[in-house]
């Protein structure tokens, strides 16, 4: 399930926001502006005063940042376009909501701090008290509107779990079907080598026994070893993990994964290109997990762009509006076939163990 355009239409529908609201709202705005700073202050001081809510924030640069994001978006919240575009915002601000982990009652909660702030300077007015009282309701409105869309994210994020977990003990169900004839190949290959070991000692003379026999155990070794590391695969992917997010700095990460990774793409006659961003700074997240990320990513793609002429892999880091992206573009031909059906499952089970 998706958030779509609809959702706001029924909202608008539900509350009667119609031309005219979307007009007050469109006047309000130049008279209004000079009290967003103060509403800014109000929202993060509420910010300040819940460690739980100021939890989900790295660090004063972050803060200020999103208080001018905050500011783009009191405007266009008395901007008087209510389309695609504000629908699309909204939902990426609610989506971004849901990926640093703020909890819905606390954006529920900062959304009446922007509404009392907003609807105290237009009753601090002298204006009619008609014109008032039509005002603070075109506010109420438009913050029902974007704290809706804004909730959906939510909905949308609970459904995509729900599914992600429905197919992931789906693929551990055939993970297990397919786990014990992948055990049985290491341990049949060290049975096999254990055997050519026993023999060997038998039949070799000492001169050459250490060196036969040290073969063997390493290849035992090798066995054990792989069947060590499928056995892991399955554990991780049935343990429960939780994420243990902390502040470091991007670009930092980006350079030295770059610098490492460099020196083994170019000998295989793969090209890297690289652009960071120095906007992007200090991001909170595992920093390890994401340089597996990437690192998986990088050697996918080289693989798939081994022996191809032109290829190159472009790193990329930017700064968008809803926080810092990471960007990994592969280019050259390549004659990877993918099966259809197995295209955004959990986990594919390939036959090999490292697959």
């Amino acid at each position: 399930m998706t958030v779509s355009r609809e959702v706001l239409d029924d909202l608008a529908t539900y509350v009667g926001f119609d031309g005219a609201v979307a007009g007050t709202l469109r006047e309000l705005g130049p008279f209004l502006e000079p009290a967003f700073p103060k509403t800014v202050d109000a929202f993060y001081s509420a910010i300040e005063r819940s460690p739980s809510a100021k939890g989900v924030f790295s660090g004063p640069e972050q803060v200020e940042r999103l208080k001018r994001t905050l500011l783009v978006w009191l405007r266009e919240l008395f901007g008087g376009d209510y389309g695609d575009a504000y629908f699309e915002a909204r939902a990426r601000i609610g989506r971004t909501h849901v990926r640093v982990g703020l909890e819905q009652r606390y954006m529920v909660s900062a959304m009446n701090v922007v509404r009392a702030s907003l609807a105290t300077a237009v009753l601090d007015s002298e204006w009619p008290v008609e014109r008032r009282l039509e005002a603070t309701r075109a506010i109420h409105m438009v913050c029902d509107l974007d704290l809706g869309v804004m909730l959906e994210t939510y909905r949308e994020d609970y459904v995509h779990r729900r599914t992600f977990e429905s197919e992931t003990l789906a693929a551990m169900g055939r993970l297990t079907a397919g786990l014990a004839h992948e055990i049985r190949n290491p341990l049949n290959a060290a049975k096999l080598q254990l055997d050519v070991l026993e023999r060997s000692t038998q039949k070799a003379d000492p001169g050459d026994m250490r060196e036969r026999v040290g073969r063997r155990v390493t290849l035992v070794k090798s066995e054990l070893g792989r069947l060590s590391a499928l056995l892991d695969d399955f554990l991780n992917l049935a343990r429960p993990r939780w994420i243990s997010a902390e502040p470091f700095d991007m670009g930092e990460l980006l350079r030295e994964f770059v610098e490492f990774q460099t020196p083994a793409l170019e000998s295989r006659g793969i090209s890297v290109s690289v652009s960071l961003d120095p906007a992007v700074g200090v991001v909170s997240g595992e920093r390890d997990r994401l340089k597996q990320v990437m690192t998986n990513l990088v050697m996918n793609a080289a693989e798939a762009l081994d022996g191809r002429p032109s290829a190159a892999i472009s790193i990329q880091s930017a700064l968008l509006s809803d926080g810092p992206a990471e960007r990994v573009e592969v280019v050259g031909r390549s004659s990877v076939r993918r099966d259809q059906q197995s295209v955004g499952a959990p986990l594919g089970w390939t036959g090999r163990t490292r697959g």
